[in-house]
């Protein structure tokens, strides 16, 4: 058990960030219910990660609706640290194209936090009875319970963590969609949804006049295969192309 600030302390540091034009993101942990509870009542910004989900409770999820509290469920960090094809064996890879870009030093990194986190599956599976399949299912179906009751929810696969590691945010967008939410919507999490959960809807998120010209250029439509993501061609930087690195324009 960790301790927790009181309401009053609570609502005392997003009062302070608020005044200073900040958001409030926070991520709650054991106790969860606990966590939880306060960090809705003091009104915060945005939940990172699954404990709502954990908690299960129609009123606190509506509670977030009504103060448009937006809930960021990571679930692909979830499942990239429990069913990731790293964690199946060594010889396997992340996907292209991010197995291309990556030093040889991150994937060897990759491969031994995977052999960690292989070690303390098959703990928790001896210890506990733990099924990671269905961890993800009742964690998904759960996010899809909050989005059904009008939870706003955001696109953000913790990235830098174990087997998240940086231009891997495609697999987020494709599980949603493997998992049945329109990509249309997905594509909102991700970008629309994400502007508004930092606080910078009026200047990011949409293309639209007045906005920064922040764009990528995909081949593929990702409305009929999400996984044109893994496929940019062009990234547009508040209206400059981004030159690929050596290595990526040889490939």
């Amino acid at each position: 058990r960790r301790p927790l600030p009181t309401l009053r302390e609570m609502r005392a540091i997003i009062e302070e960030a608020h005044d200073a034009g900040l958001k409030v993101a926070v991520h709650t942990d054991v106790p969860y219910e606990e966590a939880v509870r306060l960090a809705i009542e003091a009104g915060v910004d945005t939940l990172e990660h699954s404990a709502v989900l954990r908690v299960g409770d129609d009123l606190l999820l509506r509670e977030m609706v009504r103060k448009n509290i937006i809930l960021v469920p990571t679930l692909f960090q979830m499942q990239a640290q429990q069913i990731d094809p790293l964690l199946r064996s060594d010889d396997q890879l992340i996907e292209p194209p991010l197995v291309d870009r990556l030093p040889p030093e991150w994937l060897q990194g990759l491969k031994q936090r995977a052999a960690i986190w292989r070690r303390v599956i098959s703990e928790w599976r001896t210890l506990r009875g733990y099924d990671p399949q269905e961890a993800l299912r009742d964690a998904y179906h759960s996010a899809v319970r909050a989005r059904s009751l009008g939870v706003k929810l955001a696109i953000g696969p913790d990235t830098g963590s174990d087997l998240v590691p940086h231009g891997r945010i495609y697999r987020d967008l494709e599980f949603y969609t493997q998992a049945g939410l329109p990509p249309m919507e997905v594509i909102q999490m991700y970008t629309r949804n994400g502007a508004e959960a930092l606080g910078k809807e009026k200047v990011l998120g949409t293309i639209e006049p007045g906005k920064f010209a922040d764009v990528i250029l995909i081949d593929g439509d990702p409305l009929f295969d999400m996984r044109a993501f893994r496929n940019v061609v062009m990234v547009i930087k508040g209206g400059k192309v981004i030159k690929p690195t050596p290595r990526e324009a040889q490939q």
